[in-house]
Parts: C-alpha cells; structure tokens; sequence
C-alpha cells in the first residue's frame, strides 16, 4: 500500500529545504544591507520618526502628525528601493509569493502544498507528468468558436458562467488538445490542476478499491484541485462495482463543492447511459452548471 505518512514527510521535507535555502539568503541580505550606510540611516531615522507619530497622537496632537508622515511615506520608498536593489542582485525569489516557500498561508496548508502533494502522489501512482500546450495565434480549422469559449473561461476562471464542460466527439477532432490548452493556461495562472485519462483514472480506483492507496487522500487530490480534466472517457474497461461508482462519487462530490471539471469523450449522451448509469449522466449534463459541446469538425489528426 501506498503510505499516506511517506508522502506528506516527502512534501515536508522539500518545504524544509527551502526553509534553509531561504534562511541563508534572508541572512546574507540582512548581513549587505546592515553595511549600506543609506539604508541604516534611513532605518534610524524611521525610527524617530515613528515615535514622534505616537507620542503626537498619544498627547491628542494628532493633526500635528501629517507632514512628519509624509516624511515616514518617502523614507520607507527610499528603503524600499535600496532593499529591491540588493534582492535584484543576489537574484532572490520566493517558488510561492503567497506563503513565502513555507507551506502554509493564512493559517492553512497553501495552494503550493498541495500541489507538490498531488505532484508526487499522482507519480506514486505511476501517472506520468505532462507539458500542456497554450493558446497560439494559429487556431485549427474547425475550432474557432470552441477557441473563443475557451479562452473566455480561462479569462474569467474560476468565476465562470459554466463551471464545466463535456466535449463529445468522434476521435481527432481537438477534444484533447482544446482540455489540454486550458490547463496549460490555468497553470500559468498558478491554478491548481489534475489531467488524467479514464484509464488513468480506473487504474487508481481499482488501487483504491483494493486498498493499495489511502482513499482520503486520493479523493481530496481529485475533488479539491481547481480543474479536473478527465480525457477520453468510455475508453477504459469497466470493472464491476469500481469504474461506475467511484466515477460517480469524484464528480458528485467535484459538484457539490463546486469545483470544474471537463470531460472528454467519444461517446454519445445516449451511449454515457446505457454505459454507466442514468444518475452519472443526470450530474454531468445539468445545465445549471455544465455545457455539452459537440465537436463536428474532421480528424484534425490527419
């Protein structure tokens, strides 16, 4: 079985790395700004400055207090600006801005945690790692109008009209290519993304179903990331009380949390049903918040 303990002390451990990596550049930084003259002076007088602002509204003098604050405004520019130049020249960057490469923001393991934890889970899992195209100014013949819806849920995303797509269509005609370009787009937004292909996806509910893998962890990767794409459904075997049922179960709970999904198929709506059951087609075919798109186009493949 695929312990649960194994990955999270994997994901803690890279967070720890950068712990020290970010601690040893902070030190050094300090340690170059501490003899830069300008900056320590501005520093010192910062500090005089801040206690005249609080002994003046201490004592009720506050309106005494705004040209010794528009000197506070400047100095703090000034500082920020010698600061800035010395990050730019020991080329230092948080991997996240939002927690600072420590895992956690506002109290909570970050969006950047729990992607690494997909990331080696999803490896664990002998799912392969994927470079995703983005939009280009050649757009396939055939595609045009599916392009625009595209790109307009990529601009507004996640506040999206339609959280969720279903592109049915016979083989080659841009189901996965157009699925794959949206992640591609969402992943530059910093989104938190999943692709898998439906036998990718049987393979780790046949994992699950046999106990081999933690179900809690399985289940949060792929109902709490931002997107879930799964890519030519109907192409994978269907294994009695797995392929259907936890099918089902991944994108009820997707609905009920209101997270988007895209699923991709060469199946008609009416083959969905006699393939899976009617309740799967009933979740994935409301119009309150999914769109079918039909893709007529020729095998662009050829």
């Amino acid at each position: 079985m695929i312990k649960l303990e194994k990955l999270y002390d994997k994901v803690n451990n890279y967070f720890k790395v950068k712990k020290s990596e970010n601690f040893t550049m902070q030190a050094y930084l300090e340690d170059r700004l501490l003899n830069d003259d300008n900056y320590t002076n501005i520093s010192s007088k910062l500090g005089k400055l801040n206690y005249e602002i609080a002994m003046l509204d201490f004592n009720g003098n506050s309106e005494n207090t705004t040209k010794l604050k528009e000197e506070r405004d400047r100095l703090v520019k000034e500082k920020l600006v010698i600061y800035n130049k010395y990050l730019k020249e020991l080329n230092f960057s948080y991997s996240c801005n939002l927690c600072k490469d420590t895992g956690i923001y506002k109290n909570k393991r970050c969006k950047c945690y729990y992607a690494l934890l997909t990331k080696y889970t999803l490896e664990s899992l002998n799912v392969k790692e994927r470079v995703y195209p983005t939009f280009s100014s050649e757009i396939p013949n055939g595609l045009e109008k599916h392009y625009e819806i595209s790109k307009k849920y990529v601009e507004k995303f996640p506040n999206t009209e339609v959280k969720n797509f279903v592109f049915l269509g016979k083989v080659g005609t841009g189901k996965t290519y157009l699925a794959s370009t949206i992640i591609g787009e969402l992943n530059k937004k910093k989104a938190l993304t999943v692709f898998l292909t439906s036998n990718e996806l049987n393979s780790i509910f046949l994992k699950l179903h046999r106990q081999e893998i933690d179900r809690e962890l399985v289940f949060d990767i792929l109902t709490a990331c931002d997107l879930l794409v799964i890519d030519d459904l109907g192409t994978e075997p269907l294994y009695n009380n797995v392929t259907a049922e936890y099918l089902l179960a991944i994108i009820s709970e997707r609905l009920d949390k209101n997270k988007h999904f895209i699923i991709t198929t060469n199946l008609t709506t009416s083959e969905i049903l006699s393939r899976y059951n009617e309740r799967f087609l009933s979740r994935i075919s409301d119009k309150k918040s999914t769109a079918i798109i039909p893709f007529n186009g020729k095998d662009l493949r050829i």
